[in-house]
This record gives C-alpha cells, sequence and structure tokens, in this order.
C-alpha cells in the first residue's frame, strides 16, 4: 500500500497508461518512459490532478494527439513547437507543429492574442506570437495561452507553464 493513499483515488486507466514519465507521491521517479505516471487526486470534487514532469497532452480542436509537453512550474508562459511560422492577416498566424522527431506535421492557423518578448532559461530574449488553443491533459480540458516558437532544441515539443497548470493540477 502507497505511504500516502489515504484520501487519494486512482484515475481512470487511461491516464495511468497516457503517461510519459511520473512518479505517484512518494514513489522514485522512473528514467523509462514505458513506466506510467500514477496519476491521482483528493476524493473531493475539484482537487487537483497530480501528474509527472512529463505528460502527453491533446491538442483536440487542431487534430493534436499524444503530444509529448514536459510541466514547468519555473515558466510562466507555455510554449509550443511550430515551423514555417509566418504572419498571414494583422491578426493571424499560419504555423506547422512539429509532432515529434519523425516528421509527423500538422498545419494550422490561429488568431493572434497578443505578441511579446519571451526571456528563455539561458537570458536569450526573443518575440512571440501568442495564441489560445484548447488543450486536453487526463480529463482536464481547458483554453491556455502558448507562444509559438521553435524548440528544435528541445526533447519535449511542447511546455506548459504555471499559468496552463494554475487551479487544475
Amino acid at each position: 500500500r502507497h505511504p500516502h493513499a489515504d484520501g487519494l483515488q486512482e484515475l481512470s486507466p487511461w491516464l495511468v497508461h497516457g503517461s510519459v514519465y511520473g512518479q505517484a507521491r512518494g514513489e522514485r521517479a522512473s528514467s523509462s518512459p514505458s513506466r506510467p505516471l500514477r496519476c491521482t487526486h483528493d476524493t473531493q470534487p475539484g482537487a487537483p490532478i497530480t501528474i509527472g514532469f512529463a505528460e502527453y497532452v491533446s491538442l483536440p480542436e487542431w487534430g493534436v494527439d499524444k503530444l509529448k509537453a514536459k510541466m514547468d512550474t519555473g515558466a510562466f508562459n507555455s510554449a509550443l513547437h511550430v515551423v514555417d511560422l509566418e504572419r498571414i492577416s494583422l491578426r493571424k498566424v499560419a504555423f506547422t507543429i512539429v509532432l515529434g522527431r519523425k516528421g509527423a506535421e500538422v498545419r494550422q492557423t490561429a488568431k493572434i492574442v497578443r505578441e511579446g518578448v519571451v526571456r528563455s532559461s539561458s537570458g536569450e530574449e526573443e518575440a512571440r506570437f501568442f495564441v489560445y488553443a484548447r488543450i486536453k491533459i487526463g480529463p482536464v480540458e481547458k483554453d491556455i495561452e502558448m507562444s509559438l516558437t521553435s524548440r528544435d532544441r528541445m526533447f519535449y515539443r511542447m511546455l506548459l507553464g504555471r499559468s496552463a497548470l494554475s487551479g487544475d493540477f
């Protein structure tokens, strides 16, 4: 029996098998993607869901399923890896979402919510477009703001910051 199991219940099996990496409360993290996350939440309605540092996420309105994303509470904003980013009108951008390193891609357009400057963890500043997208992580589906950028050198195609995670996780 897990030491923190009192007052917790496991979520649906798809969450257990839908994780990239993770651990239940009090367990050591596995370095293997084959070790599932044991997502848990308090039995009270509306209690936050426990997730791992990396999860598969979906962008259902854009036809994206099982995109690897890193949860980063050190970052405020979220970011999505895109290529061929172009402004097609005053308030719209077109871009290609790169789903993985094997070359699968989805072409998409979105309304520009704002433009801003983002400072990376290395201190470099970059001007970025921000858009809204519906994201799904486990049973939670919500609209979040994210910047569009090249994360080509990064392992995870998407980064979810505090603003996207707050309230639900």
